[in-house]
């Protein structure tokens, strides 16, 4: 989902506002990670991630100058490497880091418009048994919030 406050454009405030909305997507999109691998009961959990595949970042603007797309997608990368490691983390400039599946490839593309700054894509890869285990409890359906998961379970029935 989508987040910030609307367009960017190419000034160092504006950036940094984005670079913020980044950050905020960042954190709830490690919230909605967590709950996915726990909410089943599959016993899997952040530290099940084995790595960042890629991450894409869609920065609204319609700016046709507009350079600034991947610097307010780093505060995305940034959020993200400090929770799973990597080296624009902030363990990682302290020299503590030691962990990288937070490292990802990365597209951060202008152009869009939107009542919102920026709406990136994560794709992460969990181990292959995690997968199966996940898909055989619940199916392909997922994540649903509970209420929405029991109710497609009771359809199937």
């Amino acid at each position: 989902h989508g987040y910030g406050p609307g367009q960017m454009y190419d000034d160092p405030k504006r950036i940094k506002e984005g670079q913020e909305a980044a950050e905020w997507i960042a954190n709830s999109m490690i919230k909605r990670l967590h709950w996915g691998l726990t909410c089943g009961g599959e016993g899997g959990d952040l530290n099940d991630i084995i790595y960042t595949v890629k991450a894409l970042g869609m920065v609204v603007s319609t700016d046709v100058a507009f350079n600034g797309g991947p610097a307010v997608m780093n505060g995305f990368s940034e959020r993200w490497q400090s929770v799973f490691g990597g080296g624009a983390g902030e363990f990682a400039t302290d020299g503590e880091d030691q962990s990288y599946s937070g490292v990802h490839a990365r597209s951060a593309i202008g152009g869009f418009t939107g009542r919102f700054s920026i709406e990136p894509e994560i794709i992460v890869a969990i181990p292959p048994e995690l997968s199966r285990a996940i898909i055989q409890n619940r199916g392909w359906v997922f994540p649903l919030p509970p209420a929405m998961l029991e109710k497609v379970a009771a359809e199937q029935d």
